[in-house]
């Protein structure tokens, strides 16, 4: 990859080409790249931005983060991530004021249906319901029953 200016060329990244062959969109909408042996070497669901797709993995570490409008393609306001207590959290952080939204900072944890035991900080979309259900162990949640 090239960052090109008036004065000069510079050179911020290279691709491995030699390894990386095939880059496949799998009917889940993740895209992975595989290497020459069919290794995968990168998936765009291990790097939200700001969607999150049904039954893709959100997890410790990673963060969505709104779009500031329709085709302003920089950051919003407003982040979904797990806290320190292992909650998942939406936050408004705008430029003059910043704010727990979801869910109600007034509440305990478990009076918001919540719990700061899900370790693992696991949640799936589940695709049907629209839900956000966690859990502790190390495998995503069942998908709830219609």
């Amino acid at each position: 990859m090239n960052h090109c200016t008036a004065a000069a060329a510079t050179v911020i990244g290279r691709a491995a080409t030699s390894a990386a062959t095939v880059m496949e969109l799998l009917d889940t909408g993740n895209l992975v790249l595989r290497d020459g042996s069919g290794r995968t070497v990168w998936r765009s669901f291990d790097y939200p931005t700001d969607t999150l797709l049904p039954t893709q993995a959100f997890t410790r570490g990673k963060r969505l983060v709104s779009r500031f409008a329709t085709g302003a393609f920089r950051s919003g306001y407003y982040s979904l991530y797990f806290d320190n207590d292992n909650v998942l959290r939406l936050i408004y952080d705008g430029s003059d004021i910043s704010s727990i939204y979801w869910p109600d900072p007034d509440n305990t944890v478990f009076q918001n249906g919540r719990t700061d035991y899900n370790s693992t900080r696991l949640a799936v979309l589940d695709r049907t319901a629209g839900s956000t259900p966690a859990t502790d162990s190390a495998s995503p949640p069942p998908t709830p029953a219609r």
